[in-house]
């Protein structure tokens, strides 16, 4: 196993100036990254600064994120999260996310992600690179991932620190080298992007030729993470996003009956005023719902689904038109 110290070196090994691409020096004075370039955007810059131990390297003059709110809450989330509120109400939320289940496909597909590995084309004795993009919390059915799976060496950045990151960057500007991994995982991030587009291209760019990349996207979901929750996209809306990639599979990731209870929440939260109730009343009196999603039919639910995935593998050509509407999976009007 890898040790804490031989992942930072190696993961830093990797990083790279988010304005230029340039590579990084590292001082030990003020803990922050310097680009070594000499490109415009970043000459006379004091660097990236550290936050819990964790270089943040992101051009904060083109994000939504701002450098002195990040380093004055020491790299937290810029949006309210669950925190411990006692033994009992723990409980009562970890009850809920039970009722509330999870992805349908993101276990199974998390195994054929890291088993898809082994066909993308690599230099001898050298481990595949997975880059996990928003995986500051374990996202459902992806627990292998963060567990450093067997041969593979995984990569973790988000736009706050958490113990499961390695570093804090804004996925619109990737602090990585052109095709420096084999594997991009993106679960539940791209509607929390300002530009969708830039961010797929940008993926694209990092992964190596024959590379994969695994993404969960919503579909028929309420907003959520509040002034942080752009996007949603249709089947077909998802295949034009990913254009730059060959699909090797696509689906529903949360079925109608999902989308159903998110509805029903949303609505007892706002007639109660209170989201801790809505949740509690839509949960515990309608969790049954969700059991739809194992009894409508994929072509059916894909229309009509919570969340959708899709997984691909780096394409040399792009995808025209004509062919994402030729690859409509639902049920014609």
């Amino acid at each position: 196993m890898t040790s804490a110290a031989d992942r930072q070196n190696w993961v830093r090994s990797m990083l790279r100036c988010p304005r230029c691409g340039s590579t990084l020096r590292w001082t030990d004075e003020d803990r922050r990254a310097v680009c070594s370039g000499e490109h415009g955007d970043c000459l006379g810059r004091r660097g990236y600064p550290s936050v819990s131990g964790q270089p943040a390297l992101v051009a904060f003059e083109r994000s939504v994120l701002s450098e002195a709110a990040m380093v004055e809450s020491a790299g937290d989330s810029p949006v309210r999260r669950s925190k411990s509120a006692g033994i009992l109400r723990d409980a009562v939320r970890k009850f809920l996310t039970r009722l509330e289940g999870g992805s349908l496909s993101a276990q199974k597909n998390c195994r054929r992600f890291l088993d898809q590995l082994k066909n993308v084309p690599s230099e001898a004795n050298r481990e595949p690179i997975v880059l996990n993009v928003g995986g500051a919390v374990v996202g459902s059915g992806a627990r292998s991932l963060h567990d450093g799976p067997s041969g593979v060496r995984v990569a973790c950045f988000d736009v706050y620190a958490s113990p499961e990151t390695d570093f804090v960057a804004d996925a619109h500007d990737i602090p990585l080298p052109d095709g420096s991994v084999d594997g991009v995982w993106i679960q539940a991030v791209l509607e929390h992007v300002i530009e969708p587009d830039r961010v797929v291209a940008e993926i694209h760019r990092v992964l190596k030729p024959g590379g994969i990349v695994y993404a969960e996207i919503p579909f028929m979901q309420t907003v959520h993470e509040g002034a942080y929750d752009f996007t949603r996209w249709t089947d077909t809306g998802v295949r034009w996003l990913f254009r730059g990639f060959d699909r090797l599979d696509s689906g529903v990731a949360l079925g109608p009956g999902s989308a159903l209870a998110w509805s029903l929440n949303a609505a007892l939260t706002g007639l109660f005023r209170s989201r801790k109730i809505g949740r509690l009343l839509g949960t515990g009196l309608f969790f049954w719902v969700r059991f739809l999603d194992r009894l409508i039919p994929r072509r059916f639910a894909i229309d009509t689904a919570c969340g959708l995935y899709f997984f691909g593998r780096k394409a040399d050509r792009t995808v025209s038109p004509k062919d994402v509407i030729a690859s409509f999976q639902g049920v014609p009007t």
